[in-house]
Protein backbone atom coordinates (compact mmCIF):
# COMPACT_ATOMS: atom_id res chain seq x y z
CA UNK A 1 0.00 0.00 0.00
CA UNK A 2 1.20 3.47 -0.74
CA UNK A 3 0.10 7.04 -0.33
CA UNK A 4 -2.75 8.02 1.91
CA UNK A 5 -4.19 4.52 2.15
CA UNK A 6 -0.86 3.13 3.35
CA UNK A 7 -0.55 5.91 5.92
CA UNK A 8 -4.09 5.25 7.17
CA UNK A 9 -3.42 1.50 7.33
CA UNK A 10 -0.17 2.05 9.26
CA UNK A 11 -1.80 4.49 11.66
CA UNK A 12 -4.79 2.23 12.25
CA UNK A 13 -2.74 -0.89 12.87
CA UNK A 14 -0.32 1.04 15.09
CA UNK A 15 -3.25 2.24 17.17
CA UNK A 16 -4.96 -1.13 17.21
CA UNK A 17 -1.90 -3.22 18.07
CA UNK A 18 -1.77 -2.23 21.76
CA UNK A 19 -5.53 -2.66 22.10
CA UNK A 20 -5.38 -6.18 20.66
CA UNK A 21 -2.59 -7.12 23.05
CA UNK A 22 -4.58 -5.72 25.99
CA UNK A 23 -7.61 -7.82 25.00
CA UNK A 24 -5.55 -11.01 24.93
CA UNK A 25 -3.34 -10.34 27.96
CA UNK A 26 -5.82 -8.44 30.14
CA UNK A 27 -6.82 -11.59 32.00
CA UNK A 28 -3.21 -12.26 32.94
CA UNK A 29 -2.87 -8.66 34.07
CA UNK A 30 -5.82 -9.19 36.39
CA UNK A 31 -4.24 -12.35 37.78
CA UNK A 32 -0.99 -10.47 38.32
CA UNK A 33 -2.89 -7.71 40.14
CA UNK A 34 -4.08 -10.27 42.66
CA UNK A 35 -0.74 -12.06 43.03
CA UNK A 36 1.92 -9.36 43.36
CA UNK A 37 2.59 -6.22 45.35
CA UNK A 38 0.63 -3.55 43.53
CA UNK A 39 3.00 -0.73 44.42
CA UNK A 40 6.05 -2.60 43.11
CA UNK A 41 4.16 -3.75 40.02
CA UNK A 42 3.10 -0.18 39.22
CA UNK A 43 6.69 1.02 39.56
CA UNK A 44 7.79 -1.74 37.17
CA UNK A 45 5.06 -1.05 34.61
CA UNK A 46 5.56 2.71 34.69
CA UNK A 47 9.33 2.33 34.40
CA UNK A 48 8.85 -0.05 31.48
CA UNK A 49 6.53 2.41 29.74
CA UNK A 50 9.04 5.19 30.32
CA UNK A 51 11.87 3.12 28.87
CA UNK A 52 9.76 2.36 25.78
CA UNK A 53 9.04 6.07 25.35
CA UNK A 54 12.74 6.86 25.79
CA UNK A 55 13.70 4.29 23.15
CA UNK A 56 11.22 5.79 20.69
CA UNK A 57 12.41 9.31 21.50
CA UNK A 58 16.04 8.33 20.93
CA UNK A 59 15.20 6.61 17.66
CA UNK A 60 13.44 9.76 16.48
CA UNK A 61 16.18 12.08 17.78
CA UNK A 62 18.88 10.15 15.94
CA UNK A 63 16.71 9.84 12.81
CA UNK A 64 16.80 6.05 12.97
CA UNK A 65 13.10 5.32 13.49
CA UNK A 66 11.38 2.99 11.08
CA UNK A 67 7.78 1.84 10.89
CA UNK A 68 8.56 -1.55 12.40
CA UNK A 69 10.13 0.18 15.43
CA UNK A 70 6.87 2.02 16.07
CA UNK A 71 4.83 -1.20 15.70
CA UNK A 72 7.12 -3.15 18.01
CA UNK A 73 7.16 -0.43 20.66
CA UNK A 74 3.36 -0.11 20.39
CA UNK A 75 2.97 -3.86 20.92
CA UNK A 76 5.33 -3.78 23.90
CA UNK A 77 3.42 -0.83 25.34
CA UNK A 78 0.25 -2.87 24.94
CA UNK A 79 1.86 -5.66 26.97
CA UNK A 80 2.86 -3.17 29.67
CA UNK A 81 -0.61 -1.60 29.73
CA UNK A 82 -2.32 -4.98 29.91
CA UNK A 83 -0.68 -5.43 33.30
CA UNK A 84 -0.68 -1.78 34.36
CA UNK A 85 -4.40 -1.08 34.02
CA UNK A 86 -5.80 -3.90 36.18
CA UNK A 87 -3.07 -3.39 38.77
CA UNK A 88 -3.83 0.33 38.89
CA UNK A 89 -7.55 -0.30 39.31
CA UNK A 90 -6.93 -2.80 42.11
CA UNK A 91 -4.52 -0.35 43.74
CA UNK A 92 -7.24 2.30 43.95
CA UNK A 93 -9.41 -0.06 46.01
CA UNK A 94 -6.45 -0.88 48.22
CA UNK A 95 -5.66 2.80 48.83
CA UNK A 96 -9.14 4.12 49.65
CA UNK A 97 -11.12 1.10 50.80
CA UNK A 98 -14.36 -0.31 49.45
CA UNK A 99 -16.54 2.42 50.95
CA UNK A 100 -14.96 5.29 48.97
CA UNK A 101 -13.99 3.46 45.79
CA UNK A 102 -16.72 5.03 43.62
CA UNK A 103 -15.63 8.54 44.57
CA UNK A 104 -11.97 7.64 44.11
CA UNK A 105 -12.56 6.20 40.64
CA UNK A 106 -14.59 9.25 39.61
CA UNK A 107 -11.95 11.63 40.95
CA UNK A 108 -9.14 9.67 39.29
CA UNK A 109 -10.98 9.70 35.97
CA UNK A 110 -11.63 13.43 36.22
CA UNK A 111 -8.02 14.20 37.06
CA UNK A 112 -6.74 11.95 34.26
CA UNK A 113 -8.97 13.54 31.61
CA UNK A 114 -8.37 17.06 32.90
CA UNK A 115 -4.62 16.51 32.78
CA UNK A 116 -4.91 15.44 29.15
CA UNK A 117 -6.75 18.64 28.31
CA UNK A 118 -4.48 20.93 30.33
CA UNK A 119 -1.37 19.19 28.98
CA UNK A 120 -2.50 19.71 25.39
CA UNK A 121 -3.33 23.36 26.08
CA UNK A 122 0.07 23.86 27.71
CA UNK A 123 1.86 22.40 24.70
CA UNK A 124 -0.16 24.63 22.37
CA UNK A 125 0.70 27.69 24.46
CA UNK A 126 4.40 26.84 24.44
CA UNK A 127 4.35 26.27 20.68
CA UNK A 128 2.53 29.57 20.18
CA UNK A 129 5.17 31.38 22.23
CA UNK A 130 7.97 29.75 20.25
CA UNK A 131 6.35 30.70 16.94
CA UNK A 132 5.82 34.28 18.15
CA UNK A 133 9.45 34.48 19.26
CA UNK A 134 10.68 33.16 15.92
CA UNK A 135 8.47 35.59 14.01
CA UNK A 136 9.69 38.45 16.20
CA UNK A 137 13.31 37.50 15.56
CA UNK A 138 12.59 37.26 11.83
CA UNK A 139 11.09 40.75 11.83
CA UNK A 140 14.11 42.12 13.69
CA UNK A 141 16.37 40.49 11.13
CA UNK A 142 14.37 41.90 8.21
CA UNK A 143 14.11 45.38 9.73
CA UNK A 144 17.61 45.81 11.14
CA UNK A 145 20.14 43.34 9.78
CA UNK A 146 18.96 42.72 6.21
CA UNK A 147 18.98 46.43 5.17
CA UNK A 148 22.55 46.79 6.46
CA UNK A 149 23.69 43.83 4.37
CA UNK A 150 22.08 45.17 1.19
CA UNK A 151 23.67 48.63 1.76
CA UNK A 152 27.18 47.19 1.51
Amino acid sequence: MSGHLGALWSGGTRGGAPAAVIVFLGLFGGLAADAVSKRVALVVTQTSAGILALVLGLLVAFDMVQVWHVFLLALLLGVVNSFDMPIRQAFVVEMVGHRDVANAVALNSAVFNLSRIIGALFVLAVLALIVCLLLFLREIFLAVIAPRRSAH
